[in-house]
């Protein structure tokens, strides 16, 4: 599959690029518009190999109250514990 965006993360800068992907891996970039596109993104960003991983806790937010608890008890237990503060 091939994917692009006038916005790829590649080498410290966002630039115009296409990605090709083979199953849950980029196998290529190459320059954008060099193949047919299956997924265009126009100016949205691509970050390969960026993985966002955070925690809002229960409904999308984490009251400013648990902030300390947050980072002592780890995010395995932080949703029990914060209905259970609630």
């Amino acid at each position: 599959m091939i994917i692009q965006s006038t916005r790829v993360w590649l080498n410290g800068d966002f630039i115009p690029a296409q990605l090709e992907v083979d199953g849950k891996k980029i196998v290529a970039v190459h320059n954008y518009d060099a193949k047919k596109v299956d997924v265009e993104y126009g100016d949205k960003r691509l970050v390969p190999g960026f993985i966002d991983i955070h925690c809002h806790g229960a409904y999308g937010l984490i009251p400013m109250m648990l902030m300390k608890k947050v980072y002592a008890i780890g995010p395995r237990i932080l949703l029990k514990k914060a209905l259970q503060d609630f």
